[in-house]
């Protein structure tokens, strides 16, 4: 997909008290939805497999996978955007409150140890119970760089096994949020169409919400004109260099973001030898992160 905002994810989901992830897997429960009708097919609810992360803040950083599974209806019969983002709420605060992923984190543990047959079977019976894959990963929230070349974007693709039909992968990077959608073409030949319909229905979401004239959303959390950005939060940038930039003009993220390396570069060479080794052209992506927060 062409990412969306992530700002404007953080603001439905702050509006209406529920999650990134509800919001993301509401869309795509309505995208989902919409593509079903357009086949005349039943709108029943939609079973997905969730991995959960399972990992312990003592365990991040060490190798292998640790993971769990949950079983997830979506509410592709719901109509209603709203109403829909509900009940993906109310559902998966229920997931959380089970002991579901554990369970499954378990077999699967067992599974790794067992015979090649055994490893089928297990898998054919996690298969046979959902149509299909969905996993929602937070990226990395700050621009990534290679080669000294800014990383633009970035996707992935869930693990798909068994007959599962349809593969559903979310990211978000740098403030930006993308959908995949990898399907089986004798199934589902044209995936471009639930992307598509994922674009509608974040727009139908946003509709509803304004039409409850929701002040937060309206507004889109717009950032008043007077206000300081803390330029320090950007790597590089220490009090010294923030005062510097703002005699120069520049005292907010969306201002740093509009300029460029060599633009900043040059500013800093003006003060001759002051601020010698600071490299810059980096900053401007830092602070388009920064700005959406």
């Amino acid at each position: 997909s062409t990412p969306l905002p992530l700002r404007d994810v953080k603001t439905i989901k702050n509006v209406t008290n529920t999650t990134v992830n509800d919001v993301l897997v509401s869309v795509v429960s309505g995208a989902l939805r919409r593509y079903l009708l357009e086949h005349d097919q039943p709108t029943e609810d939609f079973r997905a497999i969730i991995p959960v992360n399972m990992r312990t803040d003592e365990e991040l950083g060490t190798l292998g996978n640790k993971f769990g599974l949950v079983f997830l209806s979506l509410p592709v019969n719901i109509e209603d955007p709203l109403k829909r983002l509900r009940e993906v709420s109310r559902r998966m605060a229920a997931l959380k409150d089970s002991s579901e992923a554990a369970v499954a984190l378990g077999i699967l543990n067992v599974m790794g140890l067992s015979a090649a047959e055994i490893q089928s079977l297990i898998l054919t019976i996690f298969a046979t119970k959902a149509t299909t894959v969905l996993t929602n990963v937070p990226g990395p929230p700050m621009p990534l760089f290679l080669a000294g070349s800014e990383i633009e974007d970035m996707m992935f693709w869930v693990p798909q096994a068994g007959r599962l039909g349809i593969g559903i992968s979310l990211l978000s990077y740098a403030g930006k949020v993308y959908v995949g959608i990898m399907t089986d073409a004798g199934l589902v030949p044209d995936p471009d169409s639930i992307v598509n319909y994922f674009y509608d229905e974040f727009d139908l979401l946003k509709q509803e919400l304004v039409k409850l004239e929701r002040p937060a959303f309206s507004s889109m959390q717009t950032r008043r004109p007077d206000r300081l950005d803390d330029l320090t939060r950007v790597h590089g940038i220490d009090s010294d260099v923030q005062a510097y930039l703002n005699e120069k003009g520049i005292y907010t993220y969306a201002e740093l973001a509009a300029a460029n390396g060599d633009q900043l570069q040059k500013l800093l060479g003006d003060d001759g030898e002051r601020f010698n080794g600071l490299e810059p052209a980096n900053w401007p992506a830092q602070a388009r992160y920064l700005a959406t927060l």
